[in-house]
C-alpha cells in the first residue's frame, strides 16, 4: 500500500470508529439515530466508505506542492473539498453526514502530505503549525462579514456576530487547540482506541468547545455552559469508566433526543483527535 493510500485510511478509520463509538449525545450510532432522522448508522458507514479516493487527494495534493505559501496549498485543495462533499451526498442520497469532518481531514491531510515530501513528519505538533499556516487568513474573512446581507450568512458567521464565537474556522487557524491542549493528550494517556475511552474524549471536547451545532440547535448560546455541566457530573460520577457514568450519559442522549440537540461539531473534533492519534501510533511511532 503507498504512502497516500496508508494515511487516508487512517482517516477513513477515524470517520467509522466515531460512528460506532455509543452512546453519543444526540448523535448517531449503532442502537440509535439521535436526533437525526434522516440518517441511520448504515448512512454514516456509507459516506466513510465513499471518501477514501477523496481523502488520498488531499494528501497528494500536499505532496506535490511546490510552493512556499501555504495558505496557496489550501486554496488548492478547496477543488477537492467541493468534489468530497459532492461525493458524500451522492452516497448519502443528500445527507450531510460529514461535510465539517471532510474539512478538517482534508486541511490535516494535505498538511501531511507536505511534510512526508520534506521529510519533515515529525510530530503531530509539525502538522499542526503547516495546518496555521495554510488557514491563518480564516479568520480574516470575518472582518468583512458586517458588509454581506443578514440571509447569505452561515450558522458559524452569525454566531461569531452575535457572540464573537469563532467556530471551526477558529479552531483550524488556531491548529486545533481543544485537539491539541485536550482530547489527544488525553487519549494518548489512555494508549487505546475503544468504545470507553472515546466516550471521556468526545466528553471532554464538548466541555472545552464552542459547538456551533448545539446552539444553532438550542437557540441559546447558554447552551453551552448547560452542556458542561452535563460534562462535569458525567466525570464527577466516574466518566464511561463506570456503570453510574455510563447511565448518566444514556439519559444525558435521551434528553438531548428530546430536546432535538446534536453535538456535530464535537462530532467533527473526536475524528480529528482519532485521526491524530492513529497518525502519531502508526506513523510517528
Amino acid at each position: 500500500m503507498n504512502e497516500a493510500r496508508s494515511i487516508a485510511v487512517l482517516a477513513q478509520r477515524a470517520l467509522l470508529y466515531e460512528a460506532v463509538c455509543q452512546p453519543k449525545p444526540g448523535l448517531v450510532d449503532p442502537l440509535s439515530v439521535g436526533s437525526h432522522s434522516d440518517m441511520t448508522i448504515f448512512t454514516f458507514i456509507d459516506s466513510s466508505c465513499e471518501l477514501l479516493e477523496d481523502f488520498e487527494a488531499f494528501f497528494i495534493a500536499g505532496h506535490q506542492f511546490e510552493g512556499t505559501n501555504l495558505q496557496v496549498l489550501f486554496n488548492n485543495i478547496r477543488p477537492l473539498g467541493i468534489q468530497a462533499e459532492a461525493n458524500m451526498l451522492q452516497a448519502t442520497n443528500g445527507v450531510n453526514t460529514h461535510k465539517g469532518a471532510i474539512f478538517s481531514l482534508g486541511i490535516l491531510l494535505a498538511a501531511i502530505g507536505y511534510l512526508s515530501k520534506r521529510n519533515a513528519l515529525t510530530d503531530t505538533e509539525a502538522i499542526f503549525e503547516v495546518v496555521m499556516k495554510m488557514t491563518t487568513h480564516l479568520m480574516a474573512d470575518f472582518e468583512q462579514l458586517s458588509d454581506k446581507p443578514l440571509e447569505s450568512l452561515s450558522n458559524g458567521e452569525k454566531l461569531f456576530l452575535a457572540h464573537g464565537l469563532l467556530g471551526v474556522r477558529g479552531q483550524v487557524s488556531q491548529g486545533f487547540p481543544v485537539v491539541r491542549n485536550y482530547s489527544l493528550p488525553l487519549l494518548k494517556r489512555y494508549g487505546a482506541i475503544n468504545n470507553e475511552n472515546l466516550l471521556n474524549v468526545l466528553m471532554l471536547i464538548l466541555f472545552y468547545s464552542e459547538d456551533s451545532n448545539l446552539i444553532k440547535r438550542a437557540g441559546d448560546v447558554t447552551v453551552l455552559q448547560w452542556g458542561q455541566k452535563q460534562v462535569e457530573e458525567f466525570f464527577l460520577l466516574g466518566g464511561s469508566k463506570t456503570k453510574q457514568g455510563l447511565e448518566f450519559l444514556t439519559e444525558m442522549n435521551a434528553t438531548f433526543v428530546h430536546r432535538n440537540l446534536s453535538i456535530g461539531g464535537t462530532a467533527d473534533l473526536l475524528i480529528v483527535t482519532i485521526f491524530m492519534y492513529l497518525i502519531e501510533t502508526s506513523i510517528l511511532k
